[in-house]
């Protein structure tokens, strides 16, 4: 190996794994959506991104090979990962049977429903109006987090904290609720 290759290779493991990604965002999710992801491509990435960062490593010679192959995997889970969710949603209705679908809820259990989705109305109208939008379009409406940024006008990591802002805001009122 070449000194000068030597250092190149160093420079990017110096960078870390984050510069790298970021180099190379564009054509991981191209990399995600020809493989299967389709809209789900940008969170695949950012699930990647959190795998990738978040496990300690030793040095990589090739950290872009590193990458794909990580995103491949991450595709693989995805694809087993569904696949079981098929095969148990249909043993479950094939064991079940339409006759056994769950009854109507009590007016009790409908009122309490209500009452909890209020609370969690609040908590994410308290966020703001982007927010709350954000969070509506993207797990309500199915929109991928990027057409939301072009919608808003914003940029996909503003979309994406305005999710963990959300997300946090939510769960605090869930553990709230499972307190009380």
């Amino acid at each position: 190996m070449s000194s000068e290759a030597g250092q190149s290779a160093g420079q990017s493991a110096g960078q870390g794994m984050d510069a790298v990604l970021l180099a190379h965002r564009a054509q991981l999710i191209r990399f995600l959506e020809s493989h299967g992801a389709g809209d789900a491509a940008e969170d695949l990435f950012q699930e990647l991104w959190m795998r990738v960062t978040q496990r300690p490593t030793g040095p990589v010679g090739n950290p872009l090979a590193y990458l794909y192959r990580a995103a491949n995997n991450l595709m693989v889970d995805r694809y087993r990962s569904e696949r079981q969710a098929r095969l148990r949603d249909q043993a479950w209705t094939e064991a079940r049977g339409a006759e056994d679908m769950a009854p109507d809820p009590s007016a009790e259990d409908t009122l309490l429903a209500r009452e909890e989705l209020r609370r969690l109305d609040v908590a994410l109208s308290a966020l703001g109006e982007r927010a709350a939008r954000c969070f509506r379009r993207f797990r309500l409406d199915g929109v991928p987090q990027r057409e939301i940024a072009v919608e808003l006008g914003v940029s996909l990591s503003t979309v994406e904290s305005d999710l963990r802002r959300a997300y946090a805001a939510l769960m605090a009122v869930r553990r709230q609720s499972d307190d009380a």
